[in-house]
């Protein structure tokens, strides 16, 4: 288990093991409960794709040069 995910469950409780502990710091290092909360992997991705913390980013024009 992750120290953010430890870091959680002592400071903020269980959760369903379907949700993720996200960062709202963006610092993947990060414990502070402060800046921790629940979301589903979706959040995460759309989180990060907002962050600008996704570094895979395919084109269209990538995309059909694959297909």
């Amino acid at each position: 288990m992750t120290a953010h995910r430890v870091s959680y469950l002592i400071h903020v409780g269980p959760y369903l093991p379907n949700l993720c502990v996200l960062h709202q710091c963006h610092n993947r290092a990060c414990v502070n409960p402060a800046h921790l909360h629940l979301g589903t992997k979706s959040d995460n991705n759309q989180d990060m794709v907002r962050s600008g913390r996704q570094t895979h980013v395919l084109s269209s024009e990538d995309v059909a040069y694959i297909h």
